[in-house]
């Protein structure tokens, strides 16, 4: 019994390991995302606006995976 509930320990533990490191990409590519809008608006490259919301795009593909 002990040794079944060591695996439902390790299972959870790294479930919620793919969780984290999956929550932390996707805040890095929200946060590229920010910066690259915010530098064309700064630099005048375009109107600043997220046309089509590239990096949900970017996100997906690399959640897919």
């Amino acid at each position: 019994m002990m040794m079944y509930v060591m695996v439902w320990v390790r299972l959870v533990v790294s479930l919620m390991e793919v969780l984290r490191c999956r929550w932390m990409v996707e805040a890095l590519i929200r946060t590229i995302d920010a910066l690259v809008c915010e530098s064309m608006t700064r630099f005048g490259n375009g109107s600043g606006e997220d046309k089509g919301n590239d990096g949900d795009a970017v996100l997906n593909r690399i959640l897919a995976t």
